[in-house]
């Protein structure tokens, strides 16, 4: 009977030994899981944040090439872009009449 005791004990400490040995390898794979995952999330801010430099980078270029069109675009620069060019600024429009073409003509 002894015997019997002897090996339901041996049985029960090796079953909690392999739960035990279980537990610690599902603990290691989770630490080891969360460092990975970890890593990544890390790597990802570092491109989060050099997108964000680069969102603001190019916003501030976006404003400086629209103020430059607007300044190119004024209407005094256009004046002495046409000055330029030779074109004068007129008080006087003449109108040309719509002539009938010689093929239209029904004489």
């Amino acid at each position: 009977m002894r015997k019997l005791d002897n090996e339901r004990q041996q049985q029960k400490q090796g079953r909690q030994k392999l739960l035990l040995r279980a537990i610690f390898m599902v603990v290691f794979i989770l630490l080891t899981c969360q460092i990975f995952v970890s890593n990544l999330i890390s790597a990802s801010g570092d491109k989060i944040q050099l997108l964000e430099q680069r969102h603001t980078s190019l916003t501030s270029q976006n404003e400086q090439i629209k103020k430059e069109i607007a300044s190119v675009n004024s209407l005094s620069n256009l004046l002495q872009e046409a000055g330029k060019l030779g074109l004068v600024k007129t008080n006087s429009v003449i109108y040309l009449e719509t002539q009938v073409n010689v093929a239209m003509d029904a004489r």
